[in-house]
C-alpha cells in the first residue's frame, strides 16, 4: 500500500458493471466511459480534512495518479480533486 502525504488520498476504484439490467454486455471502452469514477477510500494524508477512510468518493476523471500494487488497483487522488463522497441512504 502507498500512504498517501498531505492533502492525498488512497482509494481503490468502485468496480464497472459490464451488463446492463436487461442482460446486454457492455464492451470495456463504452463502460468507462459511461461509468462515474467513484472509489473506496482506504487511506488519507496528514491534512485531509473531509473524507475518511471507508468513504465512497466521486472524483475528476483525470486528475488521478493510478498503479497496481499486490494485483489490486488503485488511485491517488488529491483532496481538492474529489466532488463528493456517496452517501449510503
Amino acid at each position: 500500500m502507498i500512504r498517501p502525504l498531505a492533502n492525498n488520498i488512497t482509494a481503490e476504484p468502485v468496480e464497472i458493471e459490464k451488463k446492463t439490467q436487461s442482460g446486454l454486455f457492455i464492451s470495456q471502452d463504452v463502460a468507462e466511459q459511461m461509468a462515474t469514477k467513484t472509489a473506496k477510500v482506504v487511506a488519507i494524508g496528514e491534512t485531509v480534512n473531509l473524507v475518511k477512510v471507508g468513504d465512497e468518493i466521486v472524483y475528476k476523471p483525470y486528475a488521478t495518479f493510478d498503479f497496481k500494487h499486490k494485483d489490486k488497483t488503485f488511485v491517488l487522488v488529491s483532496e481538492e480533486d474529489i466532488l463528493g463522497v456517496v452517501d449510503g441512504q
